[in-house]
């Protein structure tokens, strides 16, 4: 489809990517202040939980930035799509079609195949 997402969705969203972040911390941080006084001391459940506060969140303001980044293609920054010579280009086709539509042959411009 040719609709655009409304944008109350995508601050939506993003709020939700935030709180979820913030909950995986206060989540994390909790586990592993329980963990510290715990009588054994697993390192891999330490390293896990370290790369699950990490990693997820990395990840999920990846996506946000990248759906923000494909929302708006032509730009000015050094990713985007050259705007202007996409501008060229249409512009070239346009007056390609209006100079055929200029010289056509006689009988097209009669109505004759």
């Amino acid at each position: 489809t040719d609709t655009q997402i409304p944008f109350p969705y995508v601050h939506l969203l993003t709020l939700m990517v935030i709180v979820t972040n913030l909950v995986i911390a206060i989540k994390g941080g909790i586990v592993l202040g329980s963990h510290m006084f715990a009588t054994s001391f697993d390192s891999v459940f330490v390293l896990t939980e370290l790369c699950h506060i990490t990693v997820i969140p990395f990840f999920y303001h990846s996506f946000v930035k990248l759906g923000c980044e494909l929302s708006n293609p032509i730009g000015t920054d050094f990713f985007d799509l050259p705007g202007h010579a996409y501008h060229i280009f249409m512009r070239n086709e346009v007056m390609a079609f209006i100079r055929a539509g200029e010289l056509a042959p006689a009988n097209l411009k009669e109505g004759r195949p």
